[in-house]
């Protein structure tokens, strides 16, 4: 028995849209179409169901030849939104390389800094070599000072701290400091 005139069998539904019988029944099986089967087993689909999934394909579109294919030489319609984005993107892309360009010569000028100094302070070491000679030959003075206890260096470092607040009170206030004497 064949299917009523307003309903499309799976192979009749392909034709109208375009489309491989094996997409059709495809979408019929993951749900994505509605049918249902004749008595024959064949599927029935609603053509409005159909196309709802599917949309028509026209036939004798300006850019298609006789068998529906697209033609290779047919020239696409210039995108405004696209063009803008793709400038937009351009001119992004050049600040971009700006700014890489400005880092790098910046560290490049760091680093020429920092050999600077290194060859600086390299030299300076140098030239500094023989006092610490000396100092090292005289050996009394530098040996006592790296025996001395940490002790009298807190002592040391406590009284200089006192002298300096006892001056700086001093400076600040003459008359306050002749009352302690």
């Amino acid at each position: 028995m064949n299917a009523p005139r307003s309903f499309l069998t799976a192979g009749q539904a392909a034709k109208e849209t375009k489309k491989a019988k094996s997409t059709i029944t495809s979408a019929i099986k993951s749900g994505r179409l509605s049918a249902s089967k004749g008595e024959n087993g064949q599927y029935i689909i609603d053509p409005a169901e159909l196309f709802r999934v599917f949309p028509p394909k026209k036939q004798n579109a300006s850019n298609e030849n006789d068998t529906g294919q697209i033609e290779r030489d047919a020239t696409p319609k210039p995108n405004t939104e696209n063009t803008l984005k793709i400038k937009e993107l351009e001119l992004e892309l050049k600040f971009e390389r700006q700014e890489s360009s400005r880092l790098q010569h910046q560290v490049n000028d760091m680093a020429d800094e920092r050999n600077h100094w290194r060859t600086q302070a390299s030299q300076l070491a140098l030239t500094h070599q023989p006092i610490k000679q000396q100092a090292e030959e005289e050996g009394a003075t530098s040996q006592s000072i790296k025996k001395t206890s940490p002790i009298v260096w807190v002592l040391l470092g406590a009284i200089s701290f006192c002298a300096v607040l006892a001056f700086a009170l001093f400076v600040s206030d003459p008359q306050l400091f002749k009352s302690w004497f």
